[in-house]
């Protein structure tokens, strides 16, 4: 692996913007000696041919760069910024180790893909040793549109709202994806969203897909779905099945239940879970995922009782109602249309 970073004669961490080409420099992880080199853009530490360390695997410039624009970022800022640091108890290494109000934290800059389990355990490994870390993603990630799955994987909150944070190492700057909150049911936009997702179901629907399926044997079409399974404009990607389809799902499992069914608030929101598939957060801290995921379910429930299908009474939410199906795709679309004009 490339380095920014070597021990000089007198084991002294040593930048290698900062090195000098007479001097002679070993690797912190095991002490062979290393060649400085220049770079097209960043001077790095690299080993020589063949040998066995950990750290002589391959890196790209371009995570040099990250690297080495975001020591200057933090140095600008005043957080004590260090590179490369070792916490050999987690057998991990911080890209970018800096303090903010006396509190240290990981900046991770990642160019190359990453595993779901791989990033937990590295998250994980920071907590064990008191260590907050933040994912910055890479122009790699940046430039594509991510899939849900790949959004989730590396969300973390920031201002309390769930982002993605992007590092831009040729402008020196942080980027920010963040939801974009939707008004409420019913206004035109949401009518538009739900005539693009009402052609979207009977475009696709297929037997081969067993929640149209299970649609089709409960009688129903899904393009013909209760309003209420639209819901509001996804704000984040929590669910492997997107928004319609999830609310789908939590119907036709209602439509199982006899009326008259009743949950208390607890145990309410534990039969919706039971009834969802969760996008794994693995950069969130538990607090943090349980906290997204009970908005998603609150923002469900609320739409439920406005709909009428279930109620509160007393210290329990009871099932009261069946959701309202069109008879068919054309009589759902038509009054979709007929909502959009108005």
């Amino acid at each position: 692996m490339f380095m920014l970073v070597a021990k000089n004669e007198r084991g002294q961490l040593v930048r290698a913007s900062d090195a000098q080409r007479t001097r002679g420099y070993r690797c912190p992880e095991c002490d062979a000696p290393l060649v400085l080199r220049q770079g097209s853009r960043v001077p790095h530490f690299a080993h020589r041919p063949k040998q066995g360390c950990q750290l002589a695997q391959g890196e790209s410039e371009l995570h040099l760069l990250g690297k080495e624009t975001l020591w200057w970022w933090a140095k600008q800022r005043g957080w004590n910024p260090q590179l490369e640091v070792p916490f050999d108890q987690i057998e991990q290494r911080a890209d970018v180790l800096v303090t903010i109000q006396n509190h240290p934290v990981a900046l991770e800059f990642q160019c190359s893909p990453l595993s779901a389990r791989r990033l937990a355990e590295r998250t994980q490994g920071y907590q064990q040793v008191g260590v907050a870390v933040r994912w910055l993603l890479g122009p790699t990630y940046q430039k594509r549109l991510l899939h849900r799955e790949i959004q989730a994987r590396f969300t973390q909150l920031v201002n309390n709202r769930p982002s993605l944070t992007f590092w831009e190492p040729h402008r020196a700057q942080l980027d920010y994806l963040q939801p974009i909150y939707q008004g409420q049911v019913g206004n035109g936009r949401w009518w538009a969203q739900v005539g693009v997702e009402t052609v979207d179901l009977h475009r696709h629907a297929s037997l081969r897909d067993g929640l149209v399926r299970q649609a089709y044997q409960a009688g129903h079409q899904v393009a013909a779905c209760p309003l209420v399974a639209h819901g509001r404009r996804e704000w984040w990607p929590l669910t492997f099945e997107r928004p319609v389809r999830w609310r789908l799902m939590i119907l036709l499992a209602l439509e199982q239940l006899p009326l008259g069914k009743s949950w208390p608030p607890l145990g309410w929101q534990a039969w919706l879970a039971t009834q969802t598939k969760w996008l794994p957060l693995p950069a969130l801290t538990p607090v943090q995922r349980q906290a997204l995921r009970m908005h998603h379910l609150n923002e469900l429930t609320a739409d439920l009782l406005q709909a009428g299908i279930i109620t509160i009474r007393g210290e329990e939410y009871r099932y009261v109602r069946l959701p309202q199906w069109f008879d068919d795709f054309d009589q759902k679309l038509a009054f979709v249309r007929q909502q959009e004009g108005i």
